[in-house]
């Protein structure tokens, strides 16, 4: 990974997504479920530990309000985290902001000073433009976080910002982790309109009883 950053001065990016049997990754309405079991879990921690930081979105840490941290043998390893926050919504009472290491939040111009002042204090503001229907530049963000210096980046988040990363080639890797679970019709598709695998030019499969994690690699 240092050999691609160096090379092209943004970070090599892996991301992750679980989801069940029928394609779905949450409850109706968004309701987190869990999905991984023990052995998937503890190959998550293991990215997080290689990983210079971790990347997600403020409705993944709204919904399941995550720690985000290395746990394994020993006290807590805490890794760096970015945040994709465009109305820069998330309070600093959340696990996060005590739980991981230094914390950078993507924001929209928009956002007022009033609202950068809340959170300055607890995380750094990055503010970037956003299109006409309010999505920031995906490219533009893992550039800026390149340029800070991260060269292995994990992406932890919902299907929304995966497929988005996949449709706009931003991955290098994903792992999509597939459980023994049924969630039903009304629970939350996995994909966007896109099909990860069919993009992939190497695929790898890895048993973490029960479940099986799909190495994709872009």
């Amino acid at each position: 990974s240092y050999v691609y950053w160096v090379s092209r001065n943004t970070p090599y990016t892996i991301a992750k997504l679980a989801l069940s049997l029928d394609g779905k990754m949450s409850g109706e309405g968004g309701k987190p479920v869990r999905l991984t079991s023990a052995s998937a879990d503890a190959l998550t921690h293991e990215y997080r530990q290689y990983s210079n930081a971790l990347l997600t979105t403020a409705r993944t840490v709204l919904a399941d309000n995550p720690q985000l941290n290395v746990r394994g043998e020993g006290s807590p390893l805490r890794k760096e985290v970015f945040v994709i926050d465009s109305r820069l919504e998330l309070s600093s009472e959340l696990k996060l902001f005590s739980a991981t290491g230094p914390i950078t939040l993507f924001c929209g111009e928009h956002v007022s000073e009033a609202q950068a002042e809340r959170i300055a204090k607890v995380a750094r503001i990055i503010r970037l433009p956003l299109d006409s229907q309010g999505q920031m530049n995906l490219t533009e963000v893992i550039k800026r976080i390149g340029a800070l210096g991260i060269h292995q980046l994990l992406v932890e988040s919902g299907g929304k910002l995966f497929c988005e990363l996949v449709r706009q080639q931003l991955l290098n890797e994903a792992m999509l982790y597939l459980t023994p679970h049924w969630l039903g019709e009304k629970a939350t598709f996995a994909f966007h309109g896109v099909n990860p695998v069919s993009t992939a030019r190497r695929v790898q499969w890895s048993q973490h009883d029960p479940d099986a994690v799909c190495h994709l690699f872009f």
